[in-house]
């Protein structure tokens, strides 16, 4: 997963539409609302229950290859049940903002681990009208620490951190990191004891400047639009659009910040190479 490493910023925009005053039983509704579409769709696999979560006339959907309406995801919940019966979703975390949600799913089949899910949906009175996502498979190497890719806390209902410095601290970070491959930022915005979850970088703030040193060094030609960044509480996630030599990706990064606003803790989920024919006419990200 060397893609998930090198991570950079050149465009930035916070999505302006999401209602910051949103009330917490709304958020809370919105969640439930997701966890439940995505038991009886993935786990349940009841196709006949679909559309009491998402709204058929107005459901728009980013996934790669994916068509608009709920009759695209009720094949695939007909060839699951038929094919793969044992696959299972389990939710990790979900961060919700305005009339979004985003949820991180662990996935297996047969009881083993495959695969984690980050989904984006966005809800329209109490049903879920649109749908992005990445999908990152689990590595069989052996990882530079030892947190587990999707392991630790969910938001802290007791923070007491300002949304929009934690905002700002996850788009600064980003810019200057990523963007100009500016060390001083990691100083300045990340914790000394980070800890780490993609398995392919060590905690602490040393190995990602060692990271980020390598890539400057390099000249790897890259750059990543960041399409929204959600808040809730002590964590933010940044939903972006990655472009290497390779193609582009979905990508999601999820930070927990401590008390004195810095990064203390880092999960991300890079998706597959959107294919140049995609037959989804919608972008992945935007």
């Amino acid at each position: 997963m060397p893609r998930i490493l090198i991570k950079s910023l050149i465009f930035v925009s916070v999505f302006s539409s999401i209602a910051h005053a949103t009330p917490i039983n709304q958020i809370q509704a919105n969640k439930t609302l997701v966890l439940n579409s995505y038991d009886n769709n993935f786990n349940r696999k009841d196709a006949s229950q679909v559309t009491k979560f998402i709204n058929p006339n107005q459901y728009i959907q980013h996934a790669i290859n994916g068509k608009d309406g709920v009759t695209p995801l009720m094949n695939y919940i007909g060839y699951m049940k038929e094919k793969m019966p044992s696959f299972a979703g389990k939710n990790i975390r979900m961060i919700g903002e305005g009339d979004l949600v985003v949820s991180q799913t662990e996935e297996s089949i047969d009881g083993k681990p495959v695969d984690v899910s980050m989904d984006l949906y966005r809800i329209k009175n109490g049903q879920i009208v649109e749908h992005w996502d990445a999908v990152q498979s689990y590595t069989t190497q052996t990882p530079a620490n030892a947190n587990g890719i999707v392991a630790g806390p969910r938001p802290n209902p007791n923070s007491q951190l300002d949304p929009q410095k934690v905002r700002e601290v996850a788009r600064q970070y980003f810019k200057q990191t990523w963007g100009k491959l500016n060390t001083a930022a990691i100083d300045r915005h990340v914790a000394p004891d980070l800890i780490q979850h993609n398995p392919q970088v060590a905690d602490g703030r040393g190995a990602l400047k060692a990271l980020v040193q390598g890539l400057k060094a390099s000249k790897t030609p890259i750059k990543v639009e960041i399409a929204r960044i959600l808040v809730e509480k002590d964590f933010a996630v940044v939903h972006a659009k990655w472009t290497d030599e390779s193609g582009s990706y979905a990508l999601f990064d999820v930070l927990r910040l401590n008390d004195n606003y810095q990064i203390a803790e880092h999960w991300d989920v890079m998706g597959e190479k959107i294919p140049a024919d995609n037959k989804n006419k919608r972008d992945p990200v935007f």
